[in-house]
């Protein structure tokens, strides 16, 4: 379940605002063994395909198509059809690889095209070969000051767990980035030996200390089913307790080196472009330069910087920066605008805008830049301006006279005055609450008094001697014992009285004569076949008949 929603939730997101048709390649584990096999989704949005979809794959994968399924849902305001077309994704190799794109052909005559899925394929003894297993990790394992890692607690088991608890993480010397997300996916892969339910998360963490960082170990509380039927979210249904210690995740921060004067604060592996609108404007008119900046590592406070230059001025623009998980690596991506307005008439350069940063993978500072742009200054109408003036042609020779300032106090009367109301508060929250007050006094001391009815009341068995006489037992003696406490306990009723405290003599000489005479034969019958080893004959029916008629005597 968990899975389709997502899905769901991606289809709804790469659908195009555009209505524009669109292909997204979706791998079902990112990283699984040798031998393993997984699930491999080509989705198809807003598109007629002529053919199944065509996905590259490397050497050492065997993919198989299996099937498509259609679906409809809604983006912006309309329903979208949805083509999903399903494949096993088998890996015979290890190590990292690229899966895809996947092409597909549409009936409009268009090619789409997707993007590519990194997995990674691990050893064949890297298999499960125990119930279940729980493990952490950082990655990397060695990190700088201000680069992000990536950890992962992840839990494979060959029985979909009830449910899981893992419990909090202290990340000493990490904190979370402001951009991003911490992806969770359920998933399963299939081996030799059967399915492997999957459930693993990451968090994304920006190293603020150094030295030692690992994480010793952590508790997974697993509640595993005890029995096959159960219901779909594990809230009901016997389960069993397991604890699982997983651990350790090492990690070790190191200390940048010295940094140069012109240092941004970025680490990472990032790449930078930039563009102008036009080249061509006029004095006092703007041209927006766009930069756009994106690769592996935190955007955490960064400001773009204003390159200076003779005859121009830079200005903060909008702003907009994103960050996600992908492939069990983070990726930031940020777009700045800046605004260039020339001052002078002419050829004016805009420098070209460089930015330090650090590089991880080379573990030195490079210079990221993106090249300036001349820009076509005409005059316009902001060289030469003509100003006029409104004001008289002469001034007069009078001085003039200032009136003093009217300054009055603050009116302490009419409706702009306010009555401190605060003394009434009390009494109006009284007056509104006290029929809800006395309706509970009301309650409860009804309550009360049927409460005490009740106690003064003696507890009445309810007797029903037809009852009774439905299920007979079958053994003669304990048969003939109950049909003679139906025959007591309808004489008690009709009377009125406890069974216990029953003359029956009394009460059958209190029947009608026909009747009495019939009850004094089926009593006498009775009672020889209990103690006499009578005839049981035709007893049973005769009771039940003259029970009834009792019944309706009384």
């Amino acid at each position: 379940m968990v899975s389709w929603l997502l899905r769901v939730l991606v289809l709804c997101f790469v659908s195009s605002p555009a209505w524009a048709a669109s292909v997204s390649l979706v791998v079902g584990a990112s990283e699984f063994a040798a031998g393993q096999t997984t699930t491999v989704e080509v989705q198809v949005v807003d598109g007629k395909p002529l053919a199944v979809p065509q996905i590259t794959v490397p050497d050492g994968f065997e993919i198989e198509y299996l099937h498509p399924s259609n679906m409809t849902i809604r983006s912006g305001g309309r329903l979208v059809r949805v083509v999903r077309y399903q494949y096993e994704l088998t890996a015979t190799v290890e190590g990292s690889f690229t899966i895809g794109p996947a092409t597909v052909e549409l009936a409009s005559g268009e090619d789409l095209v997707s993007l590519t899925r990194s997995v990674g394929i691990l050893a064949e003894g890297d298999m499960l070969n125990q119930p279940f297993d729980a493990e952490i990790s950082y990655t990397p394992s060695e990190a700088w000051e201000g680069e992000v890692v990536v950890f992962r607690y992840r839990l494979r088991s060959r029985v979909r767990p009830a449910r899981t608890r893992w419990h909090p993480f202290d990340f000493e010397g990490l904190v979370a980035p402001r951009d991003g997300d911490r992806p969770r996916r359920e998933y399963s892969i299939e081996d030799a030996t059967g399915s492997i339910w999957m459930d693993e998360t990451w968090i994304p963490l920006i190293v603020t200390g150094t030295g030692d960082l690992s994480m010793e170990s952590t508790v997974l509380n697993l509640f595993l089913p005890t029995d096959e039927r159960r219901d779909p979210l594990g809230l009901f249904g016997r389960t069993r307790a397991e604890v699982v210690m997983a651990g350790p995740a090492p990690l070790v921060g190191k200390a940048l080196p010295p940094a140069p004067d012109d240092f941004s604060g970025l680490v990472g592996d990032f790449s930078l472009e930039g563009g102008f609108d036009t080249t061509a404007l006029s004095v006092g008119e703007s041209a927006t330069w766009t930069l756009s900046l994106r690769g592996q590592g935190a955007l955490d406070g960064f400001v773009v910087p204003k390159p200076e230059a003779d005859g121009l001025r830079v200005y903060d623009g909008a702003t907009a920066t994103s960050a996600a998980m992908r492939d069990g690596t983070y990726t930031s991506a940020a777009r700045y605008e800046l605004s260039v307005v020339p001052t002078r008439a002419g050829k004016v350069q805009v420098p070209k805008l460089e930015l330090v940063v650090f590089s991880p993978s080379r573990g030195d500072y490079i210079t990221l830049e993106t090249p300036g742009r001349t820009l076509t200054v005409s005059p316009g109408s902001g060289t030469a301006v003509d100003v006029e003036s409104f004001a008289p042609d002469a001034i007069p020779d009078e001085p003039v006279e200032v009136l003093p300032a009217d300054i009055r106090g603050p009116k302490s009367f009419g409706l702009a005055r306010s009555i401190w109301l605060g003394p009434l508060l009390p009494w109006a929250l009284l007056a509104a609450g006290l029929p809800g007050l006395l309706a509970l006094f009301a309650g409860g001391l009804e309550a009360a008094q049927a409460a005490r009815e009740r106690r003064r009341k003696p507890l009445e068995a309810v007797v029903d001697p037809l009852a009774r006489l439905r299920h007979l037992p079958e053994e003669r003696e304990a048969r003939l014992t109950e049909l003679d406490a139906a025959f007591r306990e309808c004489l008690a009723l009709r009377e009125g009285v406890a069974v216990g405290g029953l003359d029956r003599s009394a009460a059958v000489a209190n029947l009608p004569d026909g009747l009495r005479e019939k009850v004094v034969d089926a009593t006498r019958a009775l009672d020889r076949a209990r103690f006499a080893d009578g005839p049981e004959d035709d007893l049973v029916e005769r009771v039940i008949t003259l029970v009834d008629a009792v019944g309706d005597a009384a």
